[in-house]
Order: C-alpha cells, then structure tokens, then sequence
C-alpha cells in the first residue's frame, strides 16, 4: 500500500474497531477480487475510465442505492463519503455526483495544496483548482487537513473553508530483539525517498560535514532509494565523507524498523511534507526526533520534548543538533527521557483510535466537532474510497488505486 492508501486502510480499521460500519470503495484498473488485507471491513473495487472524469456506471449505481437507503436509516443515520487525495479528475465527477444527490462528502488532500506543492506545475494546478477543485473543496462538509502549511495555504487560496487540523496516526511498532544494538558512536539516521531538495538531503548531508570538522564522531545512515541517488553520492564524495556514510537502499517491513533501532535519532528536514509517516514510525520506537517545521510535527515535538524542533532549516542548526544527539549517546541518562517522550509523544498524538473517531465526528457534524477533540496538534493514493457506517452515521472513504 502507498501511504494514502496505508492512511485509509489505518483510519477505517481504527474506526471500524470503534463501532463505526465501515467500507472502503476504490477506483483501479485491475479487475480481480479486492485484497481486504485482513481488515474487518468490506472492500469494494470499481473500474476505472480511460477518461479520468468518467466514473464506473456500478459506482453511480452505489451512490443511487445509497440514496435509497436513507428510507430505512433513522432520523440521525446518514452516509457520509470520505475522499483522499488532491488533483484526482474522479473526485471532481464523484463530488458533483453526490451534490446532486444530497450525500455529504468530506475531504483530505494529504497535503496536496501546501505551498511547495502547489508550486510544482503551478499553472495547470492553479488552472485545474478555478475548474474543477475549488467547487468540489467548497462543497464538502468539511476539508481535513493533515498539517499546517496546508491549512494555512488553504485559508489563503480559499478563504472561508470548514477546515480542520488533525494529524495523520501511527501504528504502534516495535523492533525485533535481535535488532542491532546501538552502536559506540552515534548514529545519525534518515529513512524515506532520496529526493536531494524536497527532503533536505543536501543540508543533512552538509550538516554532517560541518559535525564532523567540528570533530564529532559517528555515521551518517541514509535508508531508501530515488532518482537523487547518484548526485546525493557525489555531495558525500565531494566532502570526503564516503566512509562515514552509509546508503542502506530500501528496506520495509521489520527489516526497516530494525535499521532504525540501531539509530541514536531520526533526522528528517523536509522542506515538503504532509505527514511524513518515517518520523511517526520513529517516535513509536521511541527514537528522538530531529525535524523541520515544514514536516507538520515540529511543534508537537516541542511540546513534548521528543527530540528537537529545528528553529531554522539549515546545515548549521542541524550541525547544532548532530553535536545534542552525540552527548545523548554518550550519556543514556540524558536520552532516556526523550526516548520516553518520543513514545508517550506516539501514543498521545499520533493514536489512530482516537484520531478515528474525531473524524468520523467531522463527518457527522462538520469541522469545529473534530477540533474540539482532545488534542489538537499542527500537524488513497490514486484515489481508494471508504465508507463507514455507524450507528448514527454511515461514512465511506475513497481513494483511487493504480
């Protein structure tokens, strides 16, 4: 599963575990039966169009059924719809669908229009956002977003929109017991894709350089793969740090995590994200947490001390954090207690049960019900679809897959 898909298939679990009758619908290409990845839930898969704005005549015929239904729902049920993911031509057709029909929608870009973002093909996005996005954005009961340089690119572009903020959940994690150990010296460690500019590779690897003619010790631990590769290797080669570097590929699964282990913190300074799941996945392990404040979670990790919110992304404040997370490594009585704010920092914000039921209160009521929940944090792929019934409301959300 990409991530927006893995973010469906986790929300509609949490809330189905909750009480809440819950499908997923996705768009695909493929024609064989729907892979419920064990979830306790029904999966249902439509066909996609040659033409992207085309919908599958049975999800029409979905959506008809479902109007039908409300004879039988009580006063308070109603089915809500919940779509994932920006610039999807399906939802533009899907959205009018259910206007015309009077099903309520919600909706989550999973940080689609930050500024960063828009920025990239800037002119057909903003052309594709007048025809098409800005009516389905203004029609929804409300627009979720994921973190907050969306929420505030949004509220410039769109003024007056029923937003809210809550952040992406994470599964708890655990690595083996036979995961590496730690090493003497610290360990310095990145997992995602190996995009030089979006992800700050370039100050990360800069950074590093800086540290060690400071003279610190240690290795830097690069885990994952992307086009930037071979010029990120010649960044390290350029500053003579090829044996101080490590380019460990992709990994995933347990395999992953156990890498992650053996890291003394997780160094993610993003110039884009939405909600990047990497630094989720690490404060599960109870890794400290070195990030930008463009990846949406600097300022949780602030308020409960799980590592460092960078004041200025950049080499020398990266530099400044390399040189905090070697004195952390050298002294466990310094560390333990980030490592323990770093998890309680996972159960407390990031917890997909109650993050789940927030949303399916947005769904139900709009906006300002989801805020008031307890925390209140800044923060499918080719579009997959899930639809989640409760006892007084049914939602489904959508997203699409390849």
């Amino acid at each position: 599963m990409n991530g927006v898909n893995s973010v469906v298939h986790h929300l509609s679990c949490a809330q189905a575990q909750a009480g809440h009758r819950v499908e997923i619908w996705g768009i695909t290409h493929s024609t064989g039966p729907a892979s419920d990845y064990g979830r306790p839930l029904k999966t249902r898969l439509f066909r996609s169009r040659k033409a992207r704005f085309a919908l599958d005549p049975e999800l029409l015929h979905q959506l008809d059924q479902l109007v039908q239904n409300r004879h039988h729902q009580g006063p308070s049920e109603e089915t809500v719809l919940h779509l994932h993911g920006g610039f999807i031509p399906e939802w533009a057709s899907l959205s009018r669908a259910c206007r015309r029909r009077g099903i309520p929608y919600v909706f989550t870009a999973h940080g689609s229009y930050n500024v960063v973002a828009m920025d990239r093909s800037r002119r057909r996005k903003a052309l594709y956002m007048r025809l098409f996005e800005n009516r389905m954005l203004r029609g929804a009961r409300a627009v979720h977003c994921i973190g907050r340089s969306e929420l505030e690119a949004l509220e410039v572009r769109l003024p007056g929109l029923p937003t809210v903020l809550v952040p992406n959940g994470q599964a708890a994690v655990a690595a083996s017991p036979e995961a590496k150990s730690k090493s003497t010296e610290p360990v310095f460690g990145f997992v995602g894709r190996l995009d030089r500019f979006t992800k700050g590779l370039d100050l990360l690897v800069d950074a590093f350089d800086a540290y060690r003619r400071r003279g610190g010790t240690g290795r830097l631990v690069l885990i994952g793969g992307g086009a930037d590769e071979k010029r990120i290797r010649q960044d390290v080669r350029g500053r003579n740090l090829e044996a101080f570097v490590d380019f460990a590929g992709p990994r995933f699964g347990q395999e992953k995590l156990d890498l992650m282990a053996g890291f003394s913190a997780f160094f993610h300074p993003s110039r884009n994200e939405g909600m990047p799941t990497a630094v989720l996945e690490a404060a599960a392990l109870g890794l400290p947490v070195v990030v930008s404040r463009e990846t949406n979670t600097a300022e949780t990790v602030k308020a409960f001390g799980a590592g460092i919110a960078l004041e200025n992304n950049d080499a020398l404040h990266l530099a400044d954090a390399m040189v905090r997370v070697a004195q952390w490594h050298a002294r466990p009585e310094l560390a333990h207690p980030i490592h323990v704010a770093a998890q309680g920092m996972h159960r407390e914000a990031f917890d997909w049960a109650d993050i789940g039921q927030r949303l399916a209160v947005m769904a139900q009521k709009g906006p300002e019900a989801a805020q008031n929940g307890q925390h209140s944090y800044a923060g499918v792929g080719r579009p997959m679809h899930s639809r989640t019934d409760t006892p007084q409301s049914v939602e489904t959300a959508f997203a699409r897959r390849a």
